[in-house]
């Protein structure tokens, strides 16, 4: 059984960036395993292929891209003004996550993780 690495095989064309391939936890690690060392149009292709996957502002998955996102503005655009309303719709997710799950040790646990990562 052949394992989907969200990159196309066939032909021997190993390694281009299939964004049908993917889904969201793979493109998330995938992401977060090359975000500082891929080049600037791949991570903006992987990360518009994200955003097009994500429906649901309000989920871990959508917090994680918006740090992504951050992470690549700070790394090619350190100008860019949208790094402040990212960061603004980040804290927003997780002051939601935390009002309706203030009661859930192992939540909360996971929750300052996140917040770490702004």
């Amino acid at each position: 059984m052949m394992r989907n690495t969200g990159c196309s095989q066939t032909n021997g064309d190993r390694g281009q960036f299939d964004p049908d391939d993917l889904s969201i936890p793979f493109l998330l690690s995938d992401i977060r395993n090359q975000i500082y060392t891929s080049s600037k149009l791949d991570l903006e292709l992987k990360l518009n292929s994200l955003q097009n996957l994500l429906d649901d502002e309000i989920s871990f998955n959508y917090f994680d891209y918006l740090v992504l996102k951050i992470i690549f503005f700070k790394r090619f655009e350190p100008e860019n003004g949208e790094i402040q309303t990212l960061k603004t719709k980040a804290e927003i997710i997780l002051n939601e996550f935390e009002a309706k799950n203030g009661g859930n040790a192992k939540f909360l646990t996971i929750l300052e993780e996140k917040k770490r990562l702004l």
